[in-house]
């Protein structure tokens, strides 16, 4: 049986059991290419959920290896004598002229002759205490807030050179979360 069909300007003739089975390959194949589109479809979206826990478990880990002190240090010279740049770092009530980052500094109790400070700035407010203090040549001073900074830690160092002072500052942080240590390190 011989059938005629006519689209817009286009006739195609051929047998009816022809074009049904070369309608139904063109259906198999558009069915197979959808079915493979959910496919990957559900991949990509089993792989957007697994992966970012799978990266922070593996950046986690990585951290776990990583030291827990991080530590800057920056070395700078200054014309100025070792002990005119001791007397500036040491002054607590003259440190909001020349710091910029400070807006006041208060003094706080010091038990058993320990010497603590607390600073409000652009970085919020911070209670200090100092450790060692060896004129004018090293100082050492901590964060007293258990809150933000325990563990940090600075040291200041200052050598005499020919016309001034060699000054270098140490900061030490204790990072205690794993991925903090990973983020502080890239």
């Amino acid at each position: 049986q011989k059938t005629t069909i006519k689209l817009g300007g286009l006739v195609v003739e051929g047998r009816m059991d022809r074009l049904n089975r070369e309608q139904s390959r063109i259906d198999d194949r558009t069915e197979k290419e959808r079915h493979d589109m959910a496919e990957q479809s559900a991949r990509l979206k089993r792989i957007a959920l697994v992966a970012p826990p799978m990266i922070l478990g593996a950046l986690y880990l990585l951290g776990t290896r990583l030291p827990p002190v991080h530590t800057r240090q920056r070395t700078v010279t200054i014309p100025q004598s070792p002990e005119t740049l001791w007397r500036v770092l040491t002054d607590l009530d003259g440190m909001p002229a020349w710091r910029k980052d400070l807006t006041a500094l208060e003094r706080l109790p010091s038990p058993e002759g320990t010497m603590r400070w607390r600073e409000v700035g652009e970085h919020g407010t911070i209670a200090f205490e100092r450790i060692e203090a060896r004129a004018p040549e090293r100082l050492i001073f901590r964060s007293a807030d258990r809150r933000d900074g325990a563990g940090r830690r600075w040291e200041y160092r200052i050598r005499g050179t020919d016309g001034g002072a060699e000054f270098s500052v140490t900061e030490e942080r204790t990072i205690t979360n794993p991925l903090l240590r990973v983020l502080l390190r890239v």
